[in-house]
């Protein structure tokens, strides 16, 4: 399926969403490089591995119906001594870290490169027992901040040596903030992410409803996903529906962030969300509660929720559309997140420690 000596991918599903965007273009900018590579999905390749499947990363989906099925590990090796891989990284996912990281050492402990994005939140859920006993056969992963990274000290009792932080891209270039609307129509409060459950867009529908009897808004959900009908009956029995759009998944985010006054995030769990960091490289200010990254991320230029109740959301983020940071602050932020977080120091820092682990 790939090359010889290059990487195995290893991946459950890719829909569309942050840390699937993120891997896409790690693959994409791995591949520019001239690395060989190649992704094995244990169920169906989801949109984004069909679109990495076009753009010529070989790609096979085994199409199971659980991650847990033995089937897997005998695929991931059979997978990594067909190919001859020399490093097998593997997506963010628990079952995914427990089948690569065995069948790692079967075909003879070859090095795992993992991600904590989103596991290294709450209890470290990609860290059940089975795979803390398969930890030190693949002590190489991936942080994003310093939050995970004092987890894995505390909850997991790791040194520094387990890990390089690499944090998430942003691209700008593409986001850099345009002339500010003028419009005088309503507050556009927004959001870009999968309509899935995770994601509690129903409590933004909540605090919009409550916001829009106090000023003129509407509401932008961007993004598609399975509780989009459920959300759909949340907006009419609120009665906000003629006040929320659903835009879908699209392709002109940036130009949809240009017209928002404030983009707010009201996920039950986050790292460091791409979306977020879009938001704020476009120039607009963002609201959402205190999950991981996000109370460094949004210091300057932001607005960090307290409690965990539209009710209580209310008079923030009224107080704070009343008085937003200014253009020169947002302006600065924007600048500053582009630069923390450019796409070629991204690609730069994972080539680095893909060559130092054996990759070409």
């Amino acid at each position: 399926m790939g090359e010889a000596g290059g990487i195995l991918v290893l991946a459950s599903t890719l829909r569309v969403g942050g840390g699937e965007r993120v891997l896409a273009q790690l693959l994409l900018a791995l591949r520019d490089r001239g690395t060989p590579l190649s992704l094995l999905l244990l169920k169906e390749p989801g949109p984004v591995g069909g679109e990495l499947a076009k753009a010529g990363i070989p790609t096979r989906a085994l199409g199971l119906g659980s991650t847990r099925h033995p089937r897997a590990l005998l695929a991931v090796l059979v997978a990594l001594r067909r190919d001859g891989a020399a490093l097998l990284y593997v997506q963010d996912h628990h079952d995914c870290l427990f089948w690569g990281r065995l069948a790692a050492a079967l075909a003879g402990f070859l090095p795992v490169l993992s991600p904590v994005h989103s596991s290294a939140q709450g209890g470290l859920r990609a860290f059940r027992a089975y795979n803390r006993l398969l930890l030190g056969l693949s002590p190489n992963l991936v942080t994003l901040g310093s939050w995970q990274e004092d987890g894995l000290r505390r909850r997991e009792g790791l040194s520094p040596g387990f890990w390089v932080r690499v944090p998430n891209p942003v691209d700008g270039e593409r986001l850099r903030p345009g002339p500010r609307r003028e419009d005088g129509g309503p507050i556009i409060l927004g959001t870009v992410a999968a309509l899935r459950p995770e994601k509690r867009q129903d409590l933004l529908l909540d605090l919009a409803a409550r916001l829009a009897g106090r000023r003129e808004i509407e509401l932008w959900l961007v993004g598609a996903g399975p509780e989009e009908a459920a959300l759909r009956r949340r907006a009419e029995d609120l009665g906000i529906a003629d006040r929320v759009r659903f835009w879908g998944r699209r392709d002109d985010v940036p130009a949809l962030l240009a017209r928002m006054d404030l983009f707010i995030l009201t996920s039950a769990e986050e790292a460091l969300p791409l979306s977020v960091l879009e938001a704020l490289a476009a120039g607009v200010p963002v609201a959402a509660p205190p999950r991981g990254a996000l109370p460094a991320l949004l210091a300057g230029c932001g607005l960090l929720l307290g409690g965990e109740d539209p009710a209580g959301w209310v008079d923030q983020v009224d107080a704070f559309l009343a008085a937003p940071p200014a253009a020169v602050q947002r302006d600065a932020k924007a600048r500053a997140v582009a630069a923390e977080h450019h796409p070629a120091r991204f690609a730069e820092r994972y080539a680095r420690l893909a060559s130092h682990l054996g990759a070409p």
